[in-house]
């Protein structure tokens, strides 16, 4: 009988649980609750992460591994659906279809395709017209019999997307013990919503909003939290957010001088322990908080050809996506030509800085191979309760 998690992990810890069931939402449970370090060697595990940053482009990209014995030595077999590549592994003998980043019977290239067009801001009409124009000349090259998702399928794939990458750079945060930022910045950028006629003539509700919290020195976003409002409860929102993937407390927070900004951080950050430098300056003032201003910038010019937005929901993904392309795939003159992930020390591999196809690659390879990653660090033999097989 199959026991979850954390059933395992509260009240029944005498009875196995096979590690090559735990989710990546499993592993940031057992972190954020601290019982991450009782069954694995975090060091061993960051090591088996940057081995496996360093020999990505050699050794895992564009291979198919087996998903029970996580072996790269399969073949590929006739597959009669003609939408799905078939494969067999020769280690288990275990027969499996091609794995992407997210459940679908879509293939790579209109995952790819969804990704890069949200990251430009396109319309999701624009997007399946893309994804028409680019069906037509595969099927005429390679015969490929595959469907275009409809708009809707296409805003719930990039929702999906989304969420399936920022668990994963979760993870990698909060296995290395956090981020560690000094000087921290928060500002808060708008979006214009779609009003209906009956809205129209009210002044208020106009407007969405994204929190945005950032490493001075490194330039990461930390966090890009869109609301409906930026009241106390939003900016306290995005200060949790932000702790929760912070090593330590940040020797200072600064900002515009926004009364609901500067209670969010006494309640979070309060002032004996990190040093507040909120204030009200003209733009030619700013200096330092300029930076965060640029980073508001990019965000807005990535998802820039979208100037409103009817739900939430949808800015949400298009922020999310343009974040991680931003920390990412995004090299800085100020840092080297490093990305700003690149700076904060996050094990991701930037040979290919830029490239969305290698780094959603990556994704897919990376979710093949998490059991491996976690058996690396195991601190438990076969056997016991936490243990790599049944």
């Amino acid at each position: 009988m199959e026991i979850t998690l954390l059933d395992f992990l509260n009240w029944n810890k005498e009875r196995p649980i096979d590690i090559n069931k735990i989710t990546i939402d499993d592993v940031i449970y057992m972190l954020k609750t601290g019982v991450f370090d009782e069954y694995f060697d975090r060091e061993k595990v960051v090591k088996c992460l940057k081995r496996f940053k360093d020999d990505f482009f050699e050794e895992y990209y564009g291979k198919e591994f087996c998903p029970r014995c996580l072996s790269a030595n399969v073949e590929e077999t006739k597959s009669y659906e003609g939408i799905k590549k078939s494969f067999r592994c020769k280690s288990c003998k275990k027969k499996f279809k091609h794995r992407g980043i997210v459940p679908t019977h879509f293939e790579d290239w209109v995952i790819l395709k969804i990704v890069t067009g949200i990251y430009q801001g396109e319309t999701m009409s624009k997007i399946r017209k893309d994804l028409e124009e680019e069906l037509k000349s595969r099927e005429k090259e390679f015969k490929v019999r595959t469907k275009i998702p409809s708009e809707k399928s296409i805003y719930d794939l990039g929702s999906r997307i989304a969420d399936k990458l920022q668990k994963i750079i979760d993870f990698l945060i909060l296995v290395i013990g956090g981020l560690k930022c000094r000087r921290i910045f928060c500002d808060d950028a708008f979006s214009r919503k779609v009003l209906t006629k009956s809205k129209r003539k009210r002044k208020d509700g106009r407007y969405y909003y994204v929190i945005v919290v950032l490493d001075a020195d490194t330039r990461f976003i930390i966090v890009a939290y869109p609301s409906r409002t930026r009241d106390k409860t939003s900016f306290s929102i995005a200060f949790s957010l932000a702790k929760e993937k912070l090593s330590g407390m940040p020797k200072s927070v600064g900002g515009d001088k926004l009364k609901s900004m500067e209670a969010a951080a006494e309640e979070h950050l309060p002032k004996s322990k990190v040093r507040h430098a909120f204030q009200k300056l003209k733009p030619y003032e700013k200096e330092e908080l300029n930076r965060i201003e640029r980073r508001i910038r990019d965000i807005r010019e990535t998802i820039g050809k979208r100037r409103k937005y009817g739900t939430l929901k949808v800015l949400k993904t298009y922020v999310a996506i343009a974040v991680i392309g931003i920390n990412f795939l995004e090299p800085m003159d100020v840092l080297g030509g490093r990305t700003p992930a690149q700076a904060i020390g996050i094990p991701y591999p930037f040979r290919e800085v830029g490239s969305w196809e290698a780094f959603l690659e990556w994704v897919r390879v990376f979710q093949t191979l998490f059991p491996k990653i976690l058996k690396a660090g195991l601190k438990k033999i076969p056997g016991t309760p936490l243990s790599p097989s049944r």
